[in-house]
């Protein structure tokens, strides 16, 4: 667990119970999968890198992903930047080490509250 007592790296877990021990929901783990629309099939992704894309998810917002090659003063190779449950689970995850870190605020556990109206991702124009 990180200073701020809200990311938990669930690898040093590996009984579990951290899931049991009433922590605000949070967002500690991604799975992704590729679809290969000539077999109709998904396909887990294992590079850690992510193929040098990042990924932005949200509740409210559509997925976008973005070849870091075009902006790599900005986005993270490997990462994903994920906002879920009504604006207080935003963060990056980094694929590679499978960690969350935050993504525009120092987090408070105890101060949480929902974001109104939930946040959303722009994608930048390559100008």
């Amino acid at each position: 667990m990180l200073p701020d007592s809200l990311y938990i790296d669930s690898n040093n877990d590996p009984t579990g119970s951290i899931y049991e021990q009433g922590f605000p929901d949070v967002t500690i783990d991604f799975d992704v999968e590729r679809y290969d629309p000539a077999t109709a099939g998904v396909e887990c992704v294992e590079n850690s890198f992510l193929g040098g894309w990042a990924l932005f998810v949200g509740f409210y917002s559509d997925a976008v992903a973005l070849p870091v090659a075009h902006y790599p003063e900005v986005v993270k190779l490997g990462s994903i930047y994920f906002d879920v449950l009504g604006g207080h689970d935003v963060g990056i995850f980094s694929y590679g080490n499978k960690m969350v870190s935050p993504c525009y605020y120092p987090c408070n556990a105890q101060s949480l509250k929902k974001i109104c109206p939930a946040p959303m991702w722009y994608v930048p124009s390559r100008g």
